[in-house]
């Protein structure tokens, strides 16, 4: 009897010994890292077609949505443009890269400003949003800091600078797009600057903060002009935030930022302007496997206020070498005040053969521009380029800059 035992006993442990084998090689999986994804803004360009006009309504934003199942990203491409009085065609390029990355956290949203102030004045404003991360990216403003015009001091003002806090080793906020709407009568820009600011992070709450300042000077002398009527616009600016925690098995993003130095161009009456494009580079990390450019500030001053037929703030990629870490890229940084053969009236109205629109007409001026960067590289990621054109046929005249008449939208999605 007690061999009997002894060999039953035997034979069980000799069939359990290989089902414990398979339960130790199932609980070491290889770690996998989470993919997340977004679409990044890289600028944007509006052409009128026959004449320039005042800013009634200007935009081009991305809406992106990311769907982890199915590994699809459906991104809104939205564009906006009212002209002042007449009728016209707008021509407004949206530019984007989509990208799904790994050990990479993504967060966007929006936050809506109303700019009402003195024609020819300075309207500054900030708000500062906190980013919950177990709320899955539930955004919520905070606060809103007005500028002060006796003291000049505004909140939030500075140039974005790298900030390390613990429990994140990369974080930053860059632009997703704008739209500037009037409430009131349109008026001819002098000064449009939107920014993102660094975010700071507490570990104790998981909660990101971060500023968003916008500075708008609008006047409007002309004959066409209601010029009793404040400044007063709605301005919606869209963010995305994106941070590598240092609690993922990996590094999966580095950032380098990259500060503008500003670039400036005149013109006259005689000779029309024309868009151009200059090379620049921005030097990363060697040793990253792909990378994208985040716009962080935006900013357009004139030397006066000018009517408008064209635009251009944008940047496109030439080439990334993940060995040097450099990225090669294009800024084109424009304003087009004028156009040979805007719009023309003939005898009937004025008794002249053909001529320019009385109130769309050439003026010389100066226009600085300002794009700050930001590098986002990338550890494992997937990046595909995109560029939108959209018509906007806008009747002009008593039609309402919130009509869905100046707005045409597109949606692109992205199977990775």
């Amino acid at each position: 009897m007690e061999e009997l035992i002894r060999r039953l006993l035997l034979s069980i442990r000799t069939v359990a010994l290989p089902a414990l084998t398979v339960l130790a090689a199932l609980a070491t999986p290889t770690v996998a890292q989470a993919e997340d994804g977004i679409a990044i803004w890289q600028g944007m360009s509006i052409e009128w077609d026959i004449a320039n006009h005042r800013w009634n309504r200007l935009g081009s934003m991305v809406n992106p949505a990311w769907d982890k199942a199915a590994g699809t990203l459906s991104t809104t491409a939205i564009a906006t443009a009212a002209s002042g009085s007449g009728a016209d065609n707008a021509d407004v390029t949206t530019s984007w890269k989509s990208v799904v990355a790994e050990g990479v956290t993504f967060h966007d949203g929006a936050v809506d400003f109303v700019m009402t102030g003195t024609p020819g004045d300075d309207i500054v404003m900030t708000q500062t949003v906190e980013v919950d991360g177990r709320l899955d990216g539930e955004a919520r403003v905070v606060r809103i800091v007005n500028y002060d015009p006796w003291t000049g001091e505004t909140h939030g003002e500075g140039e974005p600078v790298q900030i390390e806090q613990p429990g994140v080793d990369e974080a930053v906020v860059v632009l997703n797009g704008f739209d500037l709407v009037s409430n009131l009568s349109a008026k001819k820009p002098q000064l449009f600057s939107i920014q993102t600011h660094s975010p700071s992070y507490d570990p104790a709450t998981d909660v990101f903060s971060f500023d968003i300042t916008a500075r708008l000077r609008m006047d409007c002398q002309s004959m066409e002009c209601k010029t009793t009527d404040d400044v007063d616009y709605d301005l919606e600016v869209r963010w995305v935030l994106a941070y590598d925690s240092d609690t993922d098995a990996i590094d999966g993003m580095e950032l380098t930022l990259h500060e503008d130095v500003g670039t400036s161009h005149s013109w006259d009456t005689e000779t029309a302007p024309q868009p151009f494009t200059f090379a620049d580079t921005v030097q990363g990390r060697p040793g990253w496997n792909s990378a994208v450019l985040g716009i962080t500030r935006l900013e357009l001053e004139l030397n006066k206020e000018f009517h408008m037929i064209g635009l251009w703030e944008r940047i496109d990629e030439l080439s990334y070498d993940p060995a040097t870490g450099a990225y090669d890229f294009e800024q084109t940084k424009f304003f087009q005040q004028w156009a040979h053969g805007m719009y023309v009236l003939p005898t009937i109205l004025f008794g002249w053969h053909w001529t320019h629109f009385p109130l769309a007409y050439p003026d010389a001026g100066t226009a600085d521009h300002r794009l700050d960067l930001a590098l986002l590289q990338f550890s494992e990621a997937r990046v595909v380029d995109h560029s939108r054109t959209q018509n906007i046929d806008w009747d002009g005249f008593d039609a309402s800059a919130h009509s869905a008449d100046a707005v045409q939208e597109v949606i692109v999605v992205d199977e990775f």
